[in-house]
């Protein structure tokens, strides 16, 4: 999804002669879990800072639904700013929360959504308890308008309204504090560098082997490549894709697991800039012709039998595409270096590509949201409707920015980086913050690789001030911290995230992931 590493204009574009090696898929985990680096990761900086995330995300839906909040959404507070996800459909709400027509809602509690959406407790005065209708019998109380178990409700331990500190746990009535250095996660006290459940930060899982050390989870690997990666890519079934350039041959790959590999041999020459449609798994790549060295737009889709992958249309194209995006029934690209966006039908035959404007200042980085598309060029993000009769009008949605290589839709906001400048920065998608943008983290420089996932944006850079290198997560919201995964000095090339993990093309030619 993200674009390879390049620049034709003062940025020399990353190159490597690496030996051609087979690509398999490899069960092993990594050694350590700081990949290449000794000594810990202070991964314990970044727990609360994934709960703001989940919190500000999760409960954006109620704030701001069709009015912007009562409870300051006008104003520009954590209400309001969340709210604007509430008119999308209250994405990035997080267990046992669900998204209830649009409303973030824990089944957990709520007696007219008990379990599930729309489930209405059937009998009068009934409580919901953990996610089940009952009455509010012994061992069970009623604290104000809540039927609570005054046994383990750390807000009404032993008796209603009697909290426990934010170090304590509530066990048989009593408050119990945690050992030094330990947090309370729901009801209980946490080791985060330790415990494979609440590892670095609370309810974040380790997947590998219930591992966690240091705050990490620990890392595997996917596979190797046969060549250097250039992009990656993963859609819904969780199959990750990627492209790999070997010299002679490149080859688009996929891998659902450590145990299954797949190639799509017949990539053309330096393949780059793939996509992944993750529901109708149709993905779109630019390449160089072996014949003559010209440049195509390929697409083609993954399901089916093998041979893995069926080629569905190639065009010719006028130079190296910089990224691809598909959006309905197209795939659109700028090209590297140049000012122009494209688009062609993804059923196409060749030569039916559209110029969809072409007066833009180095188109580089794309991403779409509803029907819109969002264009990073030299100085400013650019939004631009998907459909339409080209030439197409741009909107000037965030001005004064310095080259923003990479930029992501994170709810509730479209999110970049500056090229050599610290920092991740943001606006509302709505465009209800200034035209300049918000800083979302400038604890954060040298990001090399970027996308995002409902409300968090996962990135490779470098965190300040710890001076640690590596793949971090960061909550869309301004103040929060970045949160490390996994902590490499070797290069990502490129990284992509599903429900459950982060995957990461390596410049030493493996495919890496962690416990999202």
């Amino acid at each position: 999804m993200r674009a390879r590493l390049a620049w034709t204009s003062g940025i020399a574009a990353l190159s490597i002669a690496i030996a051609i090696v087979g690509c398999r898929g490899l069960a092993g985990v990594e050694d350590a879990f700081l990949i290449d680096d000794a000594g810990t990761a202070g991964a314990s900086q970044g727990g609360s800072a994934g709960q703001a995330g989940s919190a500000g995300g999760g409960q954006g839906g109620t704030a701001g639904e069709g009015q912007g909040g009562t409870a300051g959404g006008g104003q520009g507070g954590e209400a309001g700013q969340a709210g604007m996800a509430g008119q999308g459909g209250a994405p990035g709400c997080k267990p046992p929360e669900q998204d209830c027509s649009g409303v973030c809602v824990n089944v957990k509690k709520d007696p007219k959504n008990c379990g599930s959406c729309g489930y209405e407790c059937p009998v009068a005065g009934d409580f919901c308890v953990q996610g089940a209708c009952m009455a509010c019998n012994v061992p069970l109380q009623v604290c104000g308008d809540q039927c609570v178990d005054t046994f383990s409700d750390r807000m009404n331990c032993g008796s209603c309204g009697n909290a426990c500190s934010d170090t304590s746990v509530c066990e048989s009535g009593s408050c119990k504090q945690c050992p030094s250095g330990w947090v309370v996660c729901e009801n209980n006290c946490a080791d985060l560098q330790k415990d494979s459940t609440n590892c670095g930060w609370c309810q974040h899982y380790c997947q590998i082997n219930n591992s966690c050390l240091a705050g990490l989870c620990a890392v595997e690997q996917v596979a190797t490549c046969n060549g250097a990666p250039t992009s990656i890519g993963v859609n819904s079934m969780m199959v990750v894709h990627w492209t790999a350039d070997g010299g002679t041959k490149g080859f688009i790959e996929a891998d659902d697991g450590p145990s299954t590999y797949t190639a799509f041999q017949d990539a053309g020459l330096n393949p780059m800039a793939l996509s992944v449609d993750p529901f109708s798994q149709f993905i779109a790549w630019g390449a160089k012709n072996p014949a003559d060295s010209s440049w195509y737009l390929h697409g083609g889709t993954t399901s089916g039998s093998e041979p893995y992958g069926q080629e569905v249309f190639s065009v010719p194209i006028d130079g190296d595409p910089f990224e691809t995006i598909l959006l309905g029934e197209f795939v659109y690209w700028p090209r590297d270096g140049g000012s122009s966006l494209f688009r062609a039908r993804t059923t196409a035959a060749a030569g039916n590509v559209e110029e969809m404007i072409g007066s833009l200042e180095m188109p580089m980085g794309l991403v779409s949201q509803a029907s819109d598309i969002y264009v990073a060029t030299a100085t400013e993000i650019v939004r631009l409707p998907s459909t339409g009769s080209p030439p197409l009008n741009p909107y000037s949605f965030a001005t004064g920015q310095n080259r923003p290589l990479y930029v992501a839709k994170a709810e509730p906001r479209i999110v970049w980086s500056n090229l050599g400048a610290p920092g991740i920065f943001g606006r509302l998608i709505d465009g209800n913050e200034d035209v300049q943008g918000v800083l979302i983290n400038n604890d954060v420089h040298g990001i090399m690789a970027m996308t995002a996932r409902d409300d968090v944006i996962y990135f490779y850079g470098t965190q300040t001030s710890t001076n640690k290198t590596g793949i971090f997560a960061v909550p869309a919201y301004p103040g929060s911290g970045p949160v490390p995964l996994a902590i490499t000095s070797v290069q990502a090339v490129d990284i992509a995230v599903d429900d459950s993990w982060v995957y990461w093309a390596s410049m030493d030619q493996r495919i890496l992931r962690v416990s999202r």
